[in-house]
């Protein structure tokens, strides 16, 4: 299957900011879009028509220049675990249109359903915490080596710590939850959250406690030598008709590069 769907306002060729996308109208869901090496990576969280949360992933190569290169167009996989790894299943097509840095159009099939919807940039993209005395850049995919197919979706808006875990249930369906703070604590809140469907009608999305993110800091924490996550866990206990439970606490390393800090 192929997304054709050319969008006029997209005469340039796309050099959005990476980072969270949201959709104003739209509660409660939206996708990071990071870069790694000459790919991009996006990871869309959002909801089945049941309600819950899940999770789809693509990838493919950053576009060319040129009119054409202002449409990126990638193949969207709904990742599955099989008790040790993940695998992934066909779910549909994604587009992509500019229509500034931080702003984007969102076309998608999925699961044969067709939709479209405008996406904004969260934050500014300013990087104002520190450690150690440096900039706190830790915007990015985070994962665990020694267990990968799992990971988070991590950036720090201003004085804020937005955290987006993606794991999966008791059969193996990928689940997302949320974790955000301004107080600098060590353990967070974890939360499940309930929205609608990308075909249903919106409503306002709710959500409730189901568990614990754990987070370490360090002043050197990936190749680069820069400051980030040492450790990432997660204790959850899902709700709302999910089944099962994720319990993860692993070293964490940086799987993209980082949304960087353009005004520091």
């Amino acid at each position: 299957m192929r997304l054709t769907v050319d969008y006029a306002g997209a005469t340039r060729a796309l050099e959005p900011q990476p980072g969270h996308y949201y959709n104003p109208s739209r509660s409660g869901h939206g996708f990071i879009l990071s870069p790694a090496g000459e790919d991009w990576v996006l990871i869309w969280y959002t909801y089945d028509d049941a309600g819950r949360p899940i999770w789809y992933y693509a990838q493919a190569p950053r576009p060319s220049g040129g009119s054409r290169g202002a449409l990126w167009i990638a193949t969207l996989y709904r990742s599955v675990w099989d008790g040790g790894a993940a695998r992934f299943q066909f779910a549909g097509v994604v587009q992509l249109a500019a229509v500034a840095p931080d702003r984007l159009v969102f076309l998608h099939v999925l699961d044969g359903r067709v939709g479209a919807e405008p996406m904004q940039r969260l934050g500014d993209g300013r990087c104002v915490q520190r450690l150690g005395g440096q900039v706190l850049d830790v915007g990015g995919l985070w994962y665990s080596p020694s267990k990968p197919g799992y990971g988070y979706s991590i950036e720090f808006i201003g004085g804020t710590e937005f955290y987006l875990a993606y794991a999966y249930d008791g059969d193996g369906l990928p689940r997302w939850l949320t974790a955000q703070q301004t107080e600098g604590a060590t353990t967070l809140p974890l939360f499940q959250t309930r929205g609608s469907c990308p075909s249903c009608p919106p409503t306002v999305a709710t959500r409730q406690i189901v568990g614990t993110l754990e987070r370490t800091l360090g002043t050197s924490a990936a190749p680069d030598g820069a400051p980030g996550f040492l450790m990432l866990g997660l204790d959850a206990q899902y709700a709302e008709g999910v089944p099962g439970r994720w319990q993860e606490r692993r070293p964490a390393e940086l799987l993209s590069r980082r949304t960087g800090c353009p005004n520091p």
